[in-house]
């Protein structure tokens, strides 16, 4: 895998491991924190808004991950793989609190 990272995409090893691991710490800390405060401010999960925020978020990772595979654009595909794990963790806090409040006690 290095070689093909190296050889096709020119980008260093390097600097494929440091990006790699800053965003795999910091994107899904900071989606869950941002999640969770979100969906907090708008008055919690059972709010109806809830369930169109969910739908927003969700469809934002599908524009953010669309382009990752074709992208010759080395910070295209970083941003957009940070934003796309961002959105990923984001999307969690609500919709565990949406399932959980479906269930009935």
């Amino acid at each position: 895998m290095s070689d093909f990272v190296q050889e096709v995409l020119l980008v260093p090893s390097e600097e494929t491991y440091y990006f790699y691991s800053i965003t795999c710490i910091s994107a899904p800390t900071l989606g869950i924190l941002a999640g969770g405060s979100l969906f907090s401010a708008i008055g919690g999960y059972n709010d109806p808004k809830a369930f169109k925020l969910c739908l927003i978020i969700g469809s934002s990772a599908l524009v953010f991950a669309a382009p990752i595979p074709v992208s010759e654009i080395k910070w295209l595909t970083y941003c957009c793989t940070w934003m796309l794990l961002f959105v990923g963790a984001a999307i969690l806090p609500p919709l565990t609190g949406i399932m959980l409040n479906a269930v009935e006690e």
